[in-house]
């Protein structure tokens, strides 16, 4: 079934059991006037002192706004509220997780982050290298990204958990949980090699790829991250690294 008919009938079906209650409920006798009204339970949260009061999350569809206005916390970077514009915050978040966490490019989910300069070579020593001029290319998104407070991000990530699973279960995939699915996402990313010094390449017939074969044989995600230059594949980790262990990650359980 499609994603937005399975949510229509979901909305049907909880109109039906409301209404449905509603006249099971007009139909019980009125108790003796005698009778002392039920006291209302007491939220979990008034219970315990200095609780945070419960979040109530809207709808998956119509959760943008509450994610911008909650996001623009995690960072002063003015990049981030350009991020922040786009639509479908959480679908585009969770499907280029997924990707990544299978070790896929996630360049359809990312397009607005799509750096605005052309992929560049040079000749050096007789090789033909990655121009280091490209990886400035990616100094915006590594600004923003190593600019996030780690703590707010996973804190964020916990408060979306029913959304976030939401539009993962949407995409089909056998498991339900979204947050397992993130930390393998930065766990592949922290996964990639980060050799200082040029990046050799050879020429195929319309593209170039890596000289080293190692380094060809990463995953297109890998090889996305690796392309950042060192600088900014080194900033991306740390983030990562740090964002994992805000979410509860063991540090043993990281790469190295």
């Amino acid at each position: 079934m499609e994603p937005n008919k399975k949510g229509l009938m979901i909305g049907v079906g909880l109109a039906l059991v409301a209404a449905v209650g509603l006249g099971i409920y007009k139909m019980k006798p009125a108790p003796p006037p005698s009778a002392p009204p039920h006291p209302e339970p007491t939220p979990v949260s008034a219970a315990i002192p200095n609780a945070p009061p419960s979040i109530v999350l809207p709808p998956l569809a119509d959760s943008d706004t509450w994610v911008r206005d909650r996001a623009r916390a995690l960072s002063a970077h003015p990049g981030l509220a350009s991020w922040l514009g786009i639509e479908d915050l959480l679908r585009r978040f969770v499907a280029a997780a997924a990707i990544v966490a299978d070790g896929k490019s996630p360049r359809e989910s990312l397009k607005f982050m799509k750096p605005e300069s052309r992929f560049l070579v040079k000749k050096k020593g007789g090789k033909v290298i990655l121009d280091p001029a490209c990886y400035s290319r990616y100094d915006l998104a590594a600004g923003v990204l190593a600019s996030l407070n780690t703590e707010l991000a996973a804190g964020l990530v916990r408060d979306l958990k029913p959304l976030l699973n939401q539009a993962y279960s949407e995409l089909g995939r056998e498991d339900r949980e979204f947050e397992p699915v993130l930390v393998r996402a930065v766990d592949h990313l922290l996964r990639t090699p980060v050799p200082e010094g040029d990046l050799e390449l050879q020429k195929k017939v319309v593209s170039y790829a890596l000289a080293d074969e190692r380094l060809e044989n990463l995953s297109a995600a890998q090889k996305h991250l690796l392309r950042m230059g060192p600088a900014n594949a080194s900033k991306v980790k740390t983030k990562l690294r740090a964002f994992a262990l805000a979410l509860g990650v063991p540090e043993n359980r990281l790469p190295k």
